[in-house]
């Protein structure tokens, strides 16, 4: 099996987007989270978190823009799954190893993760992960790199690999953990 560890008291943090697109109206949210666990003593594969993320996202009213990142991979990783994140000024999101396309999305809302969900799992024969997004202004205001998904941009990518010692962060492309 390959799974996550989860030490006895360790926070979880679980961050979601609800864009309410109607301001005199509530919405309704319901989240689910489910987990499998391994039996005390059974081994397993130790997996952890790849996660991408640009800062550099400057947009005037009209304009179109792509950013990108090259982030180092760890030789050894075999991916199980990948996906992207943005917000809706976002066109198109895709990840690469070299020249070679490993995931793509035009949806920013619900980008359907790529899974690999046997031998062989998925390793980036370059060395590293090229993650893009293009994102098109069509506001008034000046769009940056923020957490509002109404009013700021985004251009994340996420993977899990194993095996891990700990979880990688990417920021543009400069790898921090």
């Amino acid at each position: 099996g390959v799974g996550m560890r989860v030490e006895a008291q360790q926070k979880l943090f679980v961050q979601m987007h609800y864009l309410n697109t109607n301001p005199t109206e509530s919405i309704q949210a319901h989240v689910v989270i489910n987990a499998d666990t391994f039996e005390d003593g059974e081994s397993f594969q130790q997996a952890a978190a790849y996660v991408t993320y640009h800062t550099d996202i400057d947009l005037m009213p009209g304009e179109t823009e792509t950013v990108s990142g090259t982030c180092d991979v760890p030789a050894d990783a075999q991916f199980f799954l990948l996906s992207t994140h943005a917000h809706r000024f976002t066109q198109r999101t895709w990840v690469e190893d070299g020249d070679v396309m490993v995931f793509e999305s035009e949806d920013w809302e619900h980008p359907i993760p790529r899974a690999w969900d046997a031998t062989p799992f998925f390793q980036f024969e370059s060395g590293s992960l090229t993650y893009s997004c293009t994102a098109n202004n069509t506001s008034a205001n000046r769009v940056q790199t923020g957490d509002s998904a109404a009013t700021d941009e985004m251009c994340i990518a996420v993977g899990y690999f194993f095996p891990a010692t700990g979880s990688k962060l990417c920021v543009n492309s400069f790898v921090v953990q």
